[in-house]
């Protein structure tokens, strides 16, 4: 019965960590696919990043070139940083984090 028992805890504890290792693919799956798509979309991956629209724009200022330059500058930190963090996640098992933060940088992302 005790042999028994322990079999099934073992084959519990394997599926369970089968199971997390799948999720973890999937994110990576899912960076690498996404990574195809920045990498093949036509133009320098800078160019597909969007931003919220500012304050100054919602008002009717038109851009200055130096803010032009800072959007996309804080624009690319942001991506960079999001996509660091997703592979961060996933390789850390928490897929769920990582599909999330994942996610959000697909926002940022207009591939046309």
């Amino acid at each position: 019965m005790r042999l028994l028992a322990c079999a099934i805890v073992i084959a519990g504890g394997t599926l369970i960590l089968r199971a997390a290792s799948a999720d973890a693919e999937s994110c990576t799956s899912d960076i690498a696919q996404f990574e195809d798509v920045v990498r093949h979309s036509g133009s320098s991956w800078t160019s597909g990043l969007t931003a919220p629209q500012s304050i100054e724009a919602q008002l009717g200022h038109q851009p200055t070139e130096e803010s032009v330059m800072l959007a996309k500058r804080r624009a690319q930190t942001e991506f960079k940083e999001k996509m660091a963090n997703a592979k961060k996640l996933a390789a850390q098992g928490n897929d769920t984090e990582c599909m999330r933060v994942l996610s959000d940088a697909k926002l940022m992302f207009d591939a046309r």
